[in-house]
């Protein structure tokens, strides 16, 4: 929620200083790709540093069953290391289990 609403609000302000000549285009740029070009970088640093505060808000261990937690959810859902179900799951064609390969099949 915090980098939409922070993109939203910094791509107005960066508009109204178009707007108001603060940001004036630079060689073959126009300002308003100058503008784009900030809005890009400033995301990117946005991004970082939001992903820094996830990691620790919702740390990963919480998850995987260290720390003496145990693994949240239903046992069908939750992710072991092992991985017991996927090997079922990834030797089994695709189309088996949409409904339109099983009205195929009656046909």
């Amino acid at each position: 929620k915090g980098v939409v609403f922070l993109t939203f609000f910094q791509g107005m302000l960066i508009g109204i200083l178009v707007k108001a000549g603060v940001i004036q285009p630079r060689g073959r740029y126009t300002a308003g790709d100058v503008a784009a070009a900030l809005q890009y970088y400033i995301l990117c640093w946005e991004m970082l540093v939001f992903a820094g505060l996830q990691s620790y808000f919702y740390p990963y261990n919480e998850y995987n069953g260290m720390e003496g937690s145990e693994p949240k959810g239903p046992s069908c859902c939750v992710f072991t290391a092992g991985g017991r179900d996927t090997p079922s799951q990834l030797t089994a064609p695709l189309d088996t289990h949409t409904p339109e390969a099983k009205a195929v099949d009656t046909v």
